[in-house]
């Protein structure tokens, strides 16, 4: 759902841990070039399109995906952010 937003050139969603839910979801983005959204607004385009027990707790916008040589996303990375 994040790659449909029309400033978002990647994503990866994570896993984070939670008091009450046990889990909740992180997601990262990067912006395609030029474009100029917060996470708010990511967050809102979410919640307009998803059920509330899928949209993201937060969303951090990265310069850059953390990648392996072949061009993975590098989760590990993100879970230490």
């Amino acid at each position: 759902m994040l790659y449909a937003h029309p400033s978002v050139s990647e994503a990866s969603v994570i896993g984070v841990r939670d008091k009450v839910y046990g889990e909740d979801i992180r997601a990262f983005v990067t912006l395609k070039a030029g474009q100029m959204v917060t996470s708010d607004d990511i967050l809102e385009y979410c919640q307009s399109k998803l059920k509330k027990f899928f949209v993201p707790k937060e969303v951090i916008i990265l310069q850059a995906m953390p990648k392996t040589l072949v061009g993975k996303i590098l989760k590990k990375e993100l879970r230490k952010m």
